[in-house]
């Protein structure tokens, strides 16, 4: 049983966006599991089309690890951090986070072989030594068009980061673009690339498409695409059992119900409730006063309902209205369990989580 909360906090704080024409900005039909570990690829994957790339069609694909794809059979999962010299003389690549990525402690990678669409996607992987999650997607078409999709969470702290397309083999250094700085042409270059010091990662939240041009690509965002994300913050308490909320694994959507998992605390506690509000406590606010020792409050409260217990690990769920204006609406939201014993008051809360509506 889960608890399906209609929301209508969010109407006074919608973003109204047109919506998107072409592939979807993100594939949720994420296709088979690739079954990668750390530093692993996935070698020889059939698109079913060809696929147009610098002159030569590619039929087939490998896929690392480690935030790319080589455009062809490759088993080298390139780790672990993205280097400009080698995406330059290796074979053809397109990376869309080349760091070095680690599905064997949390999250998968996916493909899936559409009709003259392949997506590849690195769904909820942390970086290599990193607790934070994040969402990552290319999707190749028949036609040459290529999308890149970073969600909201993607932070890589400790690695060099490369995103870009090359037909490699010793191509011509074109020296860096900044992605960011949409629209724009790559005058003929079928190589673009930036690299990203660590902590510098700039693209989260974008949706960017290139899109064959004169040999070359030309570079858009694409219109009508928001990007759902989830983003733990703060901590729960008491400091001994944590209480946790995290993401079920999908994608906050609208006409879509986003499941959050609660858990650790919960042995002593016999019920549980959520609380969301559209602003958030950056810092918390402190409990301790009113007997919730070590405890504090992410965001200002704005709803409040009961959510089911249902054993050592719960589901705090959400289903939003599939309304087009409630894309790129952000809110946050808190779990707390009556759990007598765990301090004075008898209370105990999680951590903050901000979560941001996409489509």
């Amino acid at each position: 049983m889960q608890t399906h909360t209609r929301l209508a906090i969010l109407a006074p704080f919608a973003l109204t966006l047109g919506l998107a024409a072409q592939s979807p900005c993100f594939e949720s039909n994420l296709g088979r599991n690739l079954n990668l570990t750390d530093d692993s690829t996935a070698t020889g994957l059939a698109l079913g089309f060809n696929f147009p790339f610098a002159g030569s069609n590619v039929t087939a694909i490998s896929v690392s690890s480690n935030g790319f794809i080589w455009l062809g059979s490759n088993s080298d999962s390139a780790c672990c951090n993205g280097d400009v010299g080698e995406f330059l003389a290796q074979p053809g690549r397109i990376a869309v986070v080349w760091a070095d990525l680690d599905p064997s402690q949390a999250g998968s990678v996916h493909f899936n072989a559409l009709p003259n669409r392949a997506v590849i996607t690195w769904n909820q992987v942390p970086e290599y030594g990193e607790s934070t999650t994040f969402t990552c997607q290319l999707q190749l078409e028949s036609n040459g068009n290529i999308t890149f999709y970073w969600d909201g969470a993607v932070d890589i702290a400790s690695h060099t980061t490369l995103v870009g397309v090359t037909p490699g083999n010793g191509a011509t250094n074109p020296f860096a673009t900044n992605l960011s700085n949409l629209p724009f042409n790559s005058g003929g270059r079928s190589t673009i690339y930036e690299s990203f010091a660590a902590g510098t990662f700039d693209l989260r939240g974008v949706v960017m498409q290139l899109t064959p041009s004169g040999g070359g690509f030309a570079a858009a965002a694409r219109s009508g695409c928001g990007i759902g994300s989830f983003r733990e913050f703060g901590s729960g308490c008491p400091a001994a059992t944590r209480l946790n909320l995290t993401s079920g694994g999908n994608n906050p959507r609208i006409g879509t119900t986003f499941d959050m998992v609660f858990g650790e605390a919960l042995p002593t506690a016999n019920a549980a409730f959520g609380m969301l509000g559209a602003t958030d406590n950056p810092t918390g606010l402190a409990l301790d006063s009113i007997g919730m020792t070590g405890c504090r409050l992410w965001l200002n409260i704005a709803a409040f309902q009961s959510v089911p217990l249902l054993g050592r690990y719960s589901v705090y769920s959400l289903t939003f209205p599939n309304s087009p204006s409630l894309v790129g609406c952000v809110l946050f939201a808190q779990v707390g369990t009556l759990a007598p014993g765990a301090n004075p008051a008898g209370i105990t809360v999680s951590n903050g989580a901000r979560i941001e509506l996409g489509n």
